[in-house]
């Protein structure tokens, strides 16, 4: 009943033209009525036998699903596409979607298949993958991974150090060697 929620606020705004806090609202209401919108679309499509969803298409369905907290169904419909997608952006995009959900494997599998394709890559992109050498015990492939994000851009990792105790684990010897 999105109508209904936004008439709401209409008339909130009427009343109290000075409210600012439903402009948030709003613009939430009107996101999900649209990634709803997608879903059911989506939704058709895959339940229809005559009609196949491409891999963008399921990406878009897995997506969607995230943002509307359900999570494991995404991480379900996007595993598949792992090993036959080569867009670095997707990869980094289905990365950010495992690592959400704790699926550390299938994030790792995501970054080192878009650091391949994407050498230079990005600092965060590294950390994540160094955070997750760390926690199976891979402290050495950890370190160096951060090396190659501290080398892209010392100064985001430097600052993500002050905030992640994990990724911090990882660096501390690092710096400690260093004097």
């Amino acid at each position: 009943k999105w109508d209904i929620a936004l008439d709401l606020m209409d008339y909130t705004d009427q009343i109290d033209p000075r409210n600012k806090r439903t402009a948030n609202l709003r613009n939430y209401v009107v996101r999900i009525r649209r990634v709803t919108a997608e879903i059911e679309r989506l939704e058709a499509k895959r339940r229809d036998p005559k009609q196949k969803l491409s891999d963008g298409e399921t990406f878009d369905l897995a997506s969607a699903y995230f943002e509307t907290g359900r999570g494991s169904e995404a991480v379900g419909l996007i595993r598949p596409l792992i090993d036959r997608t080569n867009d670095a952006a997707a990869l980094q995009a289905m990365a950010a979607i495992f690592l959400a959900e704790r699926k550390d494997g299938d994030a790792e599998k995501c970054l080192n298949k878009y650091l391949k394709l994407n050498p230079g890559g990005d600092a965060d992109s590294w950390a994540e993958l160094a955070k997750i050498q760390h926690r199976t015990g891979r402290k050495q492939q950890a370190q160096q991974s951060f090396v190659m994000g501290y080398r892209i851009n010392a100064q985001a990792l430097f600052n993500r150090l002050q905030k992640d105790q994990e990724l911090y684990e990882i660096a501390a010897p690092l710096f400690q060697r260093r004097k």
